[in-house]
């Protein structure tokens, strides 16, 4: 018999981690999955584009005007998926007590902390 503990999901981990009240986890559950539904056809238009792209770039005599425009749209779109995942961090960020925002950004920290060491040893062969 396992006794280990189940894995959490990231977002139960910081559920847990910050003591999110029910109202905070629905809350939060309904942000996220409205932000799924609103990129999901962009990240669909993403991939139609990089499709087109590639075949722009594929044949004999390549326009490199339409291979241009193609890679401005790709552009845009993430653009379009940052500034909404952006707009919703925050709207999830203000419904937390101010308690709860510093160990969200104490969590932050050592997550960025830790990719940066990860990084570090990558670069150096060291992985």
């Amino acid at each position: 018999m396992n006794n280990q503990m189940p894995m959490m999901s990231a977002p139960q981990r910081i559920a847990k981690e910050l003591n999110l009240t029910d109202e905070q986890k629905d809350a939060f559950k309904k942000i996220m999955l409205a932000m799924q539904k609103e990129i999901k056809p962009i990240r669909n238009e993403i991939g139609e584009a990089a499709a087109h792209l590639k075949t722009l770039a594929s044949v004999d005599k390549p326009d490199i005007n339409a291979i241009n425009k193609s890679i401005d749209k790709i552009g845009a779109l993430k653009i379009e998926i940052a500034k909404i995942r952006l707009r919703d961090l925050l709207d999830m960020r203000a419904l937390l007590t101010d308690e709860q925002r510093l160990k969200a950004e104490a969590m932050k920290a050592k997550r960025k902390q830790g990719m940066g060491q990860r990084l570090g040893r990558q670069g150096m062969g060291l992985n």
